[in-house]
């Protein structure tokens, strides 16, 4: 068996590929793929089936939930295309978390403020 690795920096992965080991080399490299092979197509089962139920044309929810994820990951996994979409989403999120909920959540506590001192003001 392997050493304890809890005091490293090291994970299981980690430790099977450098174990020299080929089954836990293969182990490493198969995971991420079977895991994908397993997952992805469940996920456009469930997109194409959403898609068909909200109103979406048989035909062009198969190619939103099938055809457009692969076609799209070309540009967006080649060059920088995912750093720029991990940017813009990070910031789009980070605004919104920011800036936009502390200010909803100021605008609802007023609101409950006043109807509390109406509530109040009835009851006197």
């Amino acid at each position: 068996a392997y050493s304890p690795f809890y005091d490293t920096n090291e994970n299981l992965f980690s430790k099977l590929n450098a174990s020299g080991s080929r089954i836990g080399q293969i182990t490493v490299a198969a995971y991420p793929m079977l895991q994908n092979v397993t997952s992805i197509p469940v996920l456009a089962i469930l997109i194409r089936c959403n898609l068909i139920q909200g109103g979406v044309p048989s035909s062009a929810a198969t190619f939103i939930a099938v055809a457009l994820p692969w076609l799209m990951s070309i540009p967006f996994y080649t060059g920088s295309g995912f750093d720029t979409i991990a940017e813009l989403g990070g910031l789009a999120t980070s605004s919104v978390i920011n800036f936009m909920i502390p200010l909803m959540m100021y605008v609802v506590a007023v609101g409950r403020k006043k109807e509390r001192e109406e509530l109040l003001s009835q009851s006197l």
